[in-house]
């Protein structure tokens, strides 16, 4: 469906499973109510992958082709108020658990739209609102499991996991990003600085797991090392990354996944 390929899905429900994530390590127990809060993340990543879309619409015509703009399925226009809508259900849903979800909802929104406006071309600071809004998603469920101190280690770790993601992306991006004329860190800085960058924050994350832990950490560098980073630094990095991507997303979400199991 044309409105799930716009909001991704697939990425959504990541931001969704690690809200219940924070939960459980801050020592919540499953009950029905958490669906309340994964559909709010669910909602407000949905609405940044929409708002990302309509603004990338020229860019996507040579990245990402498959996108629905670029199939002509749908419009910025319709790309945009798609977005506005999840953000006011986010808002409706989050307006029950209080001042702080309330707050945390429209930062995000906030956040979200100003990385695809204005941030997501500033090297290291646009990394740095991918690594917050990662966290964040983390740090609500500590923040409804009441235990919002126990979840900063990890939220910082699976920030800078998704911000190295994000890095890789503007190496797969850049021919698009010239063409629109979006600076990025692979347009500014060149590919081996971005795949430098990359590694080295995704290095940093799994060490920063190490603190919530280390059994778990030294299997994700184990994976990282032999199936994303090894493979990029060898030659004609770019015709890697898209594997890389779909690799190192597999593997955070397998991370989000095995600390919920404890």
């Amino acid at each position: 469906m044309r409105w799930l390929r716009l909001a991704r899905a697939h990425s959504a429900w990541g931001a969704a499973l690690a809200v219940w994530v924070g939960g459980r390590l801050a020592g919540a127990d499953w009950a029905m109510w958490w669906l309340q809060p994964m559909a709010v993340a669910f909602l407000l990543s949905a609405a940044g992958n929409a708002f990302n879309d309509a603004h990338d619409a020229v860019s996507d015509q040579i990245n990402r082709p498959d996108r629905p703009i670029p199939r002509g399925e749908l419009t910025s226009a319709q790309a945009a108020a798609f977005a506005w809508v999840c953000i006011g259900l986010a808002l409706l849903l989050a307006w029950p658990f209080g001042a702080g979800s309330r707050l945390g909802t429209v930062a995000g929104a906030a956040l979200a739209l100003l990385y695809t406006t204005h941030l997501k071309g500033i090297p290291v600071v646009g990394h740095a609102v991918v690594a917050v809004l990662t966290g964040m998603a983390l740090g609500y469920g500590g923040l409804l499991a009441g235990d919002v101190a126990v979840i900063l280690l990890p939220a910082a770790a699976f920030g800078l996991f998704f911000a190295a993601r994000e890095m890789l992306k503007t190496i797969h991006d850049a021919l698009g990003d010239v063409a629109q004329g979006t600076a990025t860190l692979t347009t500014r800085w060149g590919p081996r600085m971005a795949l430098g960058m990359a590694t080295l924050t995704m290095m940093g994350a799994l060490l920063l797991l190490r603190g919530v832990n280390a059994g778990l950490a030294w299997w994700g560098v184990a994976l990282l090392c032999g199936a994303v980073v090894g493979p990029l630094w060898s030659a004609r990095p770019q015709q890697r990354v898209a594997r890389a991507l779909a690799l190192s997303k597999a593997l955070g979400l397998a991370l989000l996944v095995a600390l919920a199991l404890g």
